[in-house]
């Protein structure tokens, strides 16, 4: 009787760059978990990666993300085979908190530690990509940093054709997107754009009231910064003639909890820990209308306060804290209405909230333009781009769930 061949676990640990990553693979092909904890956030606001931070970030967030990784796949350490690890090209310092952790663990748990070479494992994601191919085959690595062109002719046997000499095509896209106010990474924006033939020339501001003046004013044709509500105030203080083009994407607010597992199950005279600042404070209330919770009256503002709800059958008690804080809430409050961005600071993963902000929430950030402008064929041509297939895919596989395409 022929014997059957034992499946063989891969834990995957890749930290060359920005993003904290970990994988549970299965003999090469099937991919049992993913987690990645992305530092775009922190990074955007320096128009590309700080090599000094994104180490730090790793430091902090290795540990849960390989946990998770782990839980996911529901596999322990014990059932792992061997445990691979980026170990370059990439930023030294980021590199080195991947090789440390790795080294630890193979040590500690007695496997087998095998280094990776960074864009041998993007050749190699093709295997996972399509479960059928094999080589020899050509293949194009346009990688943030390094494009090369590559003959792979067997399993760990490659023939690099050609490579760059200066910036790579995935750098040349960050830089461009940036450049033209499309944020970063820009990618997938990038591409739909160029296909369009738009040409676009940016002007960077520092604030969050020159980008509408300098629309008004017919400086801009679009800005791309704010979310609706803050539009219609600021328009309206300043009676000015701008509307929305349509919205991108959202950075949702969600219900977390350590006590229930759903909100059906949410005790009566539970207490609720929401957002002391208006804006935050009204928002966190239309997502508890929206989970069917609580009633506001008619009208209510965005800056809606525990006092506009008119209905409210389980008797909840809210407490209003500062934002940053309402992690810690969990361990008192039942639930805690949380801001994506203070949810992953505080380690907890979108997918254990319990009911997140629809996508068609008004607090998604927007396009805005001159009122009328809104038909202009190139005005189109951007919404077109910036809410295309691509870009919404390429949210959801870059956020995993933490930003969510508006459109």
């Amino acid at each position: 009787m022929e014997e059957q061949k034992k499946d063989v676990l891969i834990l995957a640990i890749e930290t060359s760059c920005d993003e904290t990553a970990a994988a549970v693979v299965k003999n090469g092909r099937e991919v049992l978990s993913n987690t990645i904890y992305t530092q775009i956030k922190l990074h955007t606001m320096f128009g590309g990666v700080v090599p000094e931070i994104a180490s730090r970030k790793h430091i902090e967030k290795i540990n849960i993300v390989i946990e998770t990784a782990l839980k996911e796949a529901d596999v322990t350490l014990e059932d792992i085979d061997a445990i691979a690890v980026t170990y370059g090209p990439g930023l030294v310092g980021a590199l080195l908190v991947g090789v440390a952790e790795a080294k630890a663990l193979a040590y500690a748990a007695k496997k087998p530690l095998v280094g990776v070479h960074h864009i041998e494992g993007h050749i190699s994601a093709n295997y996972i990509e399509h479960k059928e191919l094999e080589p020899p085959f050509l293949c194009m690595v346009a990688s943030g940093g390094h494009s090369h062109l590559v003959l792979v002719k067997g399993y760990g046997e490659y023939e690099i054709i050609g490579r760059t000499r200066d910036d790579a095509a995935g750098e040349a896209f960050d830089k461009v997107a940036r450049a033209i106010g499309l944020g970063y990474p820009g990618g997938p924006k990038i591409d739909k754009l160029a296909k369009e033939g738009i040409n676009v020339e940016i002007i960077e501001f520092t604030d969050y009231v020159q980008p509408n003046l300098a629309l008004n004013d017919k400086n801009l044709d679009a800005n791309y910064f704010q979310h609706k509500p803050y539009l219609d105030e600021f328009v309206q203080s300043r009676n000015l003639k701008l509307v929305s083009a349509g919205a991108i994407h959202l950075e949702p607010m969600s219900v977390f909890s350590k006590k229930i597992k759903d909100l059906k199950d949410l005790p009566d005279g539970a207490r609720v820990a929401i957002p002391n600042d208006p804006t935050n404070g009204g928002r966190a209330l239309l997502v508890l209308q929206s989970a069917g919770l609580i009633k506001l009256r008619d009208g209510a503002p965005i800056t809606a306060t525990p006092q506009d709800i008119t209905e409210n059958k389980k008797n909840l008690q809210f407490s209003e804290l500062e934002a940053p804080q309402l992690p810690r809430s969990l361990e008192d409050a039942d639930i805690s209405v949380i801001n994506i961005n203070f949810a992953l600071e505080a380690k907890l993963n979108p997918k254990d909230a319990i009911f997140t902000e629809s996508s068609d929430s008004p607090y998604a950030n927007i396009v805005a333009v001159r009122e009328g402008d809104e038909n202009r064929p190139e005005i189109k041509k951007l919404i077109e781009a910036l809410t295309s297939q691509e870009s919404k895919d390429f949210i959801e596989k870059k956020y995993n769930g933490a930003i969510k395409a508006a459109f």
